[in-house]
């Protein structure tokens, strides 16, 4: 998803030369382990991050939101357990 949020940021009117520049280094060749981790931490730092996180986590309620109306039992704690999971993990 950050990645995806980038590739859209990037083509979009305000991007930074950081964004294309990343992108461009996403896009390249990360065989090399130490050009994988800077391009990763990089990637980590970029606000992009931010958003993927929140936007898993308003899925994740959205989710469990249309939970609601099914009757309560072990399958709908489940998925409800499952979307606070994924939430959590992203955030």
């Amino acid at each position: 998803m950050p990645v995806l949020l980038l590739r859209r940021r990037a083509a979009g009117p305000d991007a930074a030369p950081s964004d294309t520049d990343l992108l461009a280094r996403l896009d390249g060749d990360l065989s090399d382990d130490a050009v994988l981790a800077a391009v990763v931490a990089d990637l980590r730092a970029h606000p992009v991050l931010g958003e993927t996180r929140e936007l898993a986590v308003r899925w994740a309620r959205e989710a469990a939101d249309e939970l609601a109306p099914l009757p309560d039992g072990a399958v709908k704690e489940t998925f409800a357990e499952l979307a606070t999971t994924l939430a959590d993990r992203a955030a």
